[in-house]
Order: structure tokens, then C-alpha cells, then sequence
């Protein structure tokens, strides 16, 4: 074989078949194609295998998986921080008087209707308490209580829910209903909830 159709490959190690003399030893240009083939086969092999086998112990498909992982604890760890300042910032509110209920299901109204509702207010304290304001968050509703809760008293308090002002409105009402003192304090606090249904749902 000519020596433009080979080319010589030098190896230290002996023992391997080849045409030559001494350590240094002549493949064929087909034969040395094939062994470097070979070579890089093996080699992409040992690689899609670790790359398999790390995809496994992660438990996914790869880094879209890790990266989605991470970011949702890294969120989660922001919610909870989040929450624990606001709830660290924001005081408990004390009401002066405890409402009963504190939260009046008024049910279904007609369109255009009216209806009524009681609840109750009782002074567990030892001084009296004086209403100076009663607000409602809708100007539908409003709420007949006295002015002036002795201590230990309960009194008796009537929400009053008027729709002929929107006689068109359908849908759900949440009405807080909030009494203040004159020097600006929460006395009481009570959620009024009411469904309006439309006409072809009644």
C-alpha cells in the first residue's frame, strides 16, 4: 500500500496489529476513519447516558423543570415573608361592642324590594359607649340603633335594605355597616350580604 493512501498513527503502547515496523504503526485511511468513529460514538453514548441518568435523580426533563421548581419556592418563600410583615404591621382592631351576628344573610330580594334585618350590640366594657356616626358602604341599606350603650347592656339594632332607588340592579350585595364614637374609635362592625336574582331565575 502506498504511502499518499495511508497515514501513520505513532503509539507508544505495543501489542496492536498494524503493518509497520518497531512502535510505530500504519492503519489504512478506511481503518483510521473507523476508529476515530468509533471513538466519538462511545464518547456521545457516555454522555446521553449521565445526561439521562441526572434527569432521572431530578425527577423531571431537564432544566425547565429545576428552573420552574425553583422559581415556585423561591415565590412562595416572598408570599410567606409578605404575609408575616403585613400581619406584623397591621394592629388587631378592638371594637367596642360585640355584634351579633357580625355577619347578617339577608337571602334573596326582589328587584326593586325592601327587607329587614336584626342583630344585636352588647358593652362588655365598664364605660359607656356613645355612637356619634353610622355608616353604611351602600346608601341602600341603612340602620336604626340607639345612640348610647350602657355598659353590660345589649341593645337591639335593624338593618334596613331599600332597592327601589336601582330597580334594575340584579347581582350580590356585601354591605359593611360601621358605628364610631365621637372621639373616632370602632365601635362596631357588621357585614350584610343580600343576592338579587334575575326575574328568570326566581
Amino acid at each position: 500500500m502506498s504511502r499518499s493512501n495511508s497515514t501513520r498513527l505513532s503509539e507508544r503502547r505495543r501489542g496492536r496489529k498494524g503493518t509497520g515496523t518497531g512502535s510505530e504503526i500504519v492503519y489504512p485511511l478506511h481503518r483510521l476513519s473507523t476508529v476515530v468513529g468509533q471513538r466519538e460514538s462511545r464518547k456521545r453514548r457516555a454522555a446521553g447516558s449521565i445526561h439521562k441518568h441526572m434527569f432521572t435523580w431530578l425527577g423531571g426533563t431537564g432544566h425547565s423543570y429545576v428552573a420552574r421548581s425553583f422559581m415556585a419556592v423561591i415565590f412562595l418563600l416572598a408570599a410567606l415573608g409578605c404575609n408575616e410583615r403585613n400581619a406584623a404591621q397591621e394592629p388587631k382592631t378592638h371594637l367596642l361592642l360585640d355584634a351579633s351576628p357580625s355577619r347578617i344573610d339577608m337571602g334573596e330580594v326582589a328587584s326593586g324590594g325592601r327587607k329587614q334585618a336584626t342583630f344585636s350590640l352588647t358593652n362588655s366594657g365598664s364605660q359607656a359607649v356613645e355612637l356619634a356616626k353610622i355608616e353604611s358602604s351602600c346608601p341602600c341599606l341603612t340602620v336604626d340603633v340607639p345612640s348610647r350603650i350602657a355598659p353590660g347592656e345589649q341593645i337591639c339594632g335593624r338593618a334596613n335594605l331599600d332597592l327601589r332607588d336601582e330597580p334594575d340592579f340584579t347581582g350580590d350585595l356585601a354591605i359593611e355597616i360601621t358605628g364610631w364614637t365621637r372621639a373616632g374609635k370602632l365601635a362596631f362592625l357588621v357585614t350584610t350580604y343580600v343576592s338579587v336574582p334575575l326575574k328568570s331565575e326566581r
